[in-house]
């Protein structure tokens, strides 16, 4: 039951900072997600632990032990690169074999066949890379960084260059695989979606910083900051600008305003963020109704994702296809408590 822990890890380029600060910690058998925009240190901080680069500051302990000075072959970690990197003159079997050809201690044959098995391969024993598609490609890598049996498993966006409906199968079988050996895992990825659907916990990073450490769901309810919330969500989170005025939102460029419970003073004049879930809006209007214009409905399944204008600003919303309204109508609305953030504007800070 192997445990990782990060704790304050710089690591610079030159003049460009990569990492600051950067802490987590990996509970035994847990999957964890590094998630995040491209260049934001997540391939960076994968390739630290794994020990192809070595930080400028802070500490990596695997069960509790410094592995800083350790070779990356003795850490006893397994990494599945983004571009697969199989040897395209050997068969399966071979590249699968690769990393405990000089071990004497496992049954080669056995093991690759085993783990042939696991990545559901068997018959393709003797084909090369060039044989294969794309998917098998990966769980032929993935296969061989699991064949001397590793401590950590460390995925670098394994499924980025696979399209949609192979990327949703794989990613389903990483999971069964990791759940199957219980093995602690990092899976660095850009795609929330993917990020949410298999990972126990999930760090999220922007610019070299750590941003949240949390559930997926969790990092969805209650963000931190703005970054956090404007990230996660499909369609995004709607933003409506405006200024504080004695304790609440006041549109921009208007005179309505929107109560919030602060969670300290703002001083009046401060620009400030709406966030709105689409899915937070409720019709009909309850209390503290709100006016809009209904621009557009788009039809999703039962429910519709319409398009309102509020005080000059655009916002999506889902509501019932059964609900009567048309493009063109004024409609009136609510906000529920769940799903409606307010940041201060120039900092990101959450407010309420």
């Amino acid at each position: 039951m192997t445990k990782l822990s990060v704790k304050g890890i710089d690591k610079s380029f030159g003049d460009i900072v990569a990492l600051h600060a950067v802490s987590f910690a990996l509970e035994g058998r847990e999957f964890l997600s590094l998630l995040g925009p491209s260049g934001c240190g997540k391939t960076t901080t994968l390739r630290l632990i794994a020990g192809f680069d070595r930080p400028d500051a802070g500490e990596i302990l695997l069960d509790g032990k410094d592995i800083l000075r350790v070779p990356p072959e003795k850490r006893h970690i397994g990494f599945v690169f983004q571009n697969y990197a199989l040897f395209p003159h050997m068969s399966v079997t071979k590249n699968i074999a690769y990393g405990i050809r000089f071990n004497r201690h496992i049954d080669r044959k056995r093991r690759v066949g085993d783990l042939l098995e696991l990545v559901g391969l068997r018959g393709f024993e003797r084909r090369k890379p060039a044989e294969l598609s794309a998917g098998q490609r990966q769980r032929v890598a993935l296969a061989r960084a699991l064949a001397p049996t590793p401590q950590l498993l460390l995925l670098d966006e394994p499924l980025s260059a696979l399209d949609a409906k192979l990327r949703e199968s794989l990613r389903t079988q990483i999971r069964r695989i990791q759940r199957e050996l219980r093995l602690s895992t990092i899976y660095v990825t850009h795609d929330q979606e993917e990020a949410s659907s298999i990972a126990d916990q999930v760090v999220l990073m922007k610019q070299g910083l750590l941003q949240q450490v949390d559930t997926a769901r969790k990092l969805y309810d209650e963000p931190v900051n703005f970054f956090v919330a404007d990230f996660l969500g499909v369609p995004p989170i709607n933003k409506l600008y405006g200024t504080m005025l004695d304790g609440s939102f006041r549109f921009r460029d208007s005179e309505v305003c929107c109560e919030f419970p602060l969670r300290r003073a703002v001083q009046n004049g401060t620009d400030v963020i709406m966030a709105v879930r689409p899915e937070s809006v409720i019709v009909p209007a309850g209390e503290r109704k709100l006016k809009s214009l209904v621009l557009e409905r788009y039809s999703i399944g039962k429910d519709e994702l319409s398009l309102l204008s509020i005080e000059g600003q655009h916002m999506r919303a889902y509501i019932s296809g059964d609900y009567p309204i048309h493009i063109g109508d004024p409609m009136e609305f609510s906000l529920k408590k769940k799903g409606v953030f307010l940041f201060d504007a120039n900092t990101g800070e959450r407010l309420s």
